[in-house]
């Protein structure tokens, strides 16, 4: 009669630990073991620590949200930029997961829900563990912002080049839009041709750069200008438009954009350099600049309520008039580039947050000048700025537009792309990608237009100046004293009885992951893993599994029916109690009577090594166990 003692974790001469799989290993013997002939084994005693499950179903949802809290019991979300995006744990029916399982289902879903591109991919959820590495207590949340520091500009770098990434914008002829002047590496960019009929000189020639998103935080997209003089162009900004040429939101007969431009060009921040009147003779070229803001309609009615019809139109801002911070403000019109007195060369675009500038550069070396804009939104009246930032525009991808790809002497005409300052969209091995993961393009793909409507014409998105109603002021997000995004971040769990943010009573998350009875968790707290947030309580955990003894490398004659095979089980570990944390953490079994099984060894057998797993009913490796595993097998002449 022989114990032998097989454990995953064993210490070798040294003292140090030596571990393999609590659910599969594998102990050698220095000295072999013979096994008389005719002879049977049964487990002696097994200790295990079990994780447990967590059940969850399709209808665990929450909200992600970035940007400006509401404060105390207010309930409008009207008062910020921001609003909530939906996201789930991505199932189909109901599921038992283990915890570090459904850490990472969070954490993919807490990634689906970040929509702000600077902070795309660097969510992180954990399974949060006593200092043993057992005994779960719940989750640690992180998610992380870069910094200006971290900027990629892929444009500076050795070998990038803007090939698949320009888009027409209107259903027009594949021989006409937007093109590459000459090499790819180059980035400069023309219109495509003289064209015939309606796309006569190219008219329709826009294309969005939709790789990469300019980055928030200190973004930089500047366009040289110089070789598009003599002909119409604009540089902007703009969000995805894959679903249709421009945003349904846009009212397109609507706006102030010059002649021509009108029925095809949509950005929410676009400088415009064009003649007057389209092609009018004698007209000169002036620079004027642009928005999609509502103006002058509906914000006119002092009882009006909006009912997802308001739209946005391109309207200008007069940043030459009294008041204005801009370089030009001493004049009494817009910029006159047909003589181009200051010598403009070059547009800059900077995002700051939710503050967009645009600098001109004048000189050579270019020396930048502010176009319009402000440092500090106070210091100046919001209709001489551009709107802020929403949820609508946090993916911002540059537009460019060239009318003529020549003049009428026959000299070429183009823009060049000098940098572009963004972020990797893959991180982590998520990809952001264009026209699907922002929270515009989201709602539009799930028919959500009303959501839409409703972020981008909140009061205080009012630009009109003959309005009954005064209109909110609204001060931006900037960038905090850490050089990131002055964003708080939270995660909606439970509906409030104002159901604040949401609108609706859709969460089902907080007990799941922690917080019962909370409705807005603020990731303001440091833990291991960052700025982030804890667990509150310990999720409920559940074990309804059977779990067996297997010894692989012995002529052990059981069988598992469920398998239709043969089969080395040795034992079966009692049943866990459902529902309980009694059938989870550091568990022990001893049976008072032991079941036998014999070797079928009509010889004698030299054991030098015995290996071991633990698996559930249809044999599968029992993936939920943790640390330390002890079976205990006890050897004998068979009786």
């Amino acid at each position: 009669m022989s114990l032998v003692i097989c454990s995953n974790q064993v210490e070798d001469q040294s003292g140090n630990s030596q571990a393999q799989s609590p659910f599969s290993w594998s102990n050698h013997l220095d000295t072999p073991f013979t096994i008389p002939p005719n002879s049977e084994v049964a487990v002696q005693s097994c200790k295990i620590n079990k994780d447990g499950s967590i059940s969850a179903s399709p209808s665990n949802r929450w909200y992600m949200y970035v940007g400006s809290l509401l404060g105390g019991t207010d309930t409008d979300y009207d008062l910020v930029s921001s609003a909530p995006f939906l996201t789930d744990l991505d199932l189909s029916s109901i599921g038992d997961f283990t915890t570090d399982e459904m850490a990472q289902r969070i954490q993919d879903g807490l990634n689906r829900g970040m929509a702000c591109p600077d902070m795309w991919g660097q969510g992180k959820v954990v399974a949060n563990r006593g200092t043993d590495g057992l005994d779960f207590s719940g989750f640690e949340f992180q998610t992380n912002c870069s910094t200006s520091a971290s900027l990629l500009n892929p444009l500076l770098n050795t070998g990038f080049t803007i090939d698949n990434y320009i888009r027409r914008l209107h259903d027009i002829p594949e021989s006409f839009g937007l093109v590459h002047k000459g090499a790819k590496a180059n980035r400069e960019f023309t219109a495509f041709g003289k064209g015939e009929g309606q796309y006569k000189k190219g008219t329709m020639n826009v294309g969005i750069l939709k790789d990469l998103p300019i980055a928030l935080n200190h973004g930089e997209f500047i366009v040289d200008i110089t070789n598009a003089s003599s002909s119409s162009y604009g540089v902007g900004l703009t969000r995805s438009c894959d679903l249709d040429e421009h945003p349904e939101v846009y009212n397109q007969y609507g706006n102030k954009l010059p002649e021509g431009q009108k029925g095809f060009l949509y950005a929410d921040f676009y400088i415009s350099i064009n003649q007057d009147t389209e092609r009018g003779a004698g007209q000169q070229r002036k620079l004027r600049v642009f928005h999609g803001v509502g103006k002058d309609r509906d914000w006119d009615n002092p009882g009006y309520v909006r009912q997802g019809q308001s739209t946005l139109s391109m309207e200008e801002i007069e940043y030459w008039t009294t008041g204005s911070t801009s370089f030009f403000s001493d004049l009494t019109a817009p910029y006159n580039m047909s003589l181009n007195a200051s010598d403009v060369k070059k547009i800059k675009f900077i995002v700051k947050n939710e503050n967009v500038l645009v600098y001109v550069g004048t000189g050579d070396p270019a020396r930048w000048e502010l176009l319009i804009g402000s440092e500090l939104d106070t210091i100046i009246p919001k209709e001489l700025q551009f709107k802020p930032i929403t949820e609508s525009t946090r993916a911002l991808y540059p537009l460019l537009y060239v009318r003529d790809s020549e003049d009428s002497t026959g000299v070429k005409k183009w823009l060049k792309v000098d940098q572009l300052s963004a972020y990797d969209t893959k991180v982590n091995g998520r990809t952001f990608e264009y026209g699907v993961n922002d929270w515009y393009s989201s709602n539009m793909r799930n028919g959500k237009l009303i959501l839409v409507r409703d972020a981008d014409t909140r009061p205080f998105l009012n630009y009109s100046t003959t309005a009954t109603t005064t209109p909110p002021t609204y001060i931006k997000l900037g960038i905090n004293g850490s050089d990131v995004l002055d964003n708080a971040t939270a995660m909606i769990v439970k509906p409030s009885a104002q159901y604040r943010y949401t609108g609706k009573p859709v969460p089902m998350a907080s007990s799941l992951f922690g917080f019962p009875n909370v409705v807005e968790v603020v990731f303001n707290v440091n833990n291991a893993l960052g700025l982030g947030v804890v667990s509150t309580t310990t999720p409920a955990l559940k074990t309804s599994t059977s779990l067996f003894v297997r010894l692989n490398n012995f002529n052990i004659g059981s069988y598992n029916a469920g398998k239709s095979n043969k089969s080395s089980i040795l034992y079966t570990i009692p049943r866990f109690a459902s529902g309980t944390n009694e059938s989870v953490g550091g568990l022990f079994f001893e049976s008072p009577e032991r079941v036998y099984l014999t070797l079928n060894n009509p010889n004698e057998i030299t054991a030098q090594s015995f290996n071991i797993d633990i698996v559930n009913a249809d044999e599968t490796m029992a993936r939920d166990l943790m640390g330390k595993s002890v079976v205990v097998l006890h050897f004998r002449k068979a009786r």
